[in-house]
């Protein structure tokens, strides 16, 4: 088993990267952001109402190539992980297998609605 440590120092890593590629990136607009914005916890004093309502057309539209791709990444590293380990390819990848065609489905379904009905194009009431 790994060492829970090991987890919050490869994150915070990576914090540190980002923090530095959005602090060139942006300059003290970032900075002038970061002072305010917690880093871990939120505060939710701060919270402010959004504009719009949350939609689920607009999640649905805007992350079926996300579902879609997830799956097969995960699927591919699967086969690929199998060949390594007995060098055979092995196509059948129980859960993934079934989840990469259920993905597949979902990603044509809400395809040939976008195509054929409005229903997805309005996003959220304001």
């Amino acid at each position: 088993m790994v060492n829970p440590t090991l987890y919050v120092v490869y994150y915070e890593r990576i914090m540190y990267a980002e923090e530095a590629f959005l602090r060139e990136q942006y300059g003290q607009a970032y900075t002038d952001w970061a002072k305010q914005t917690p880093a871990f916890v939120c505060d939710f004093r701060k919270w402010k109402k959004p504009l719009h309502s949350f939609s689920w057309r607009k999640i649905i539209r805007q992350e079926k190539s996300g579902i879609l791709n997830l799956f097969l990444v995960i699927f591919l590293f699967k086969v690929l992980a199998h060949f390594i380990t007995y060098g055979v390819w092995q196509l059948w990848q129980p859960y993934w297998t079934v989840g990469l065609v259920l993905a597949a489905s979902w990603y044509l379904v809400i395809k040939t609605i976008q195509k054929t009905t409005s229903w997805l194009t309005l996003d959220r009431q304001l």
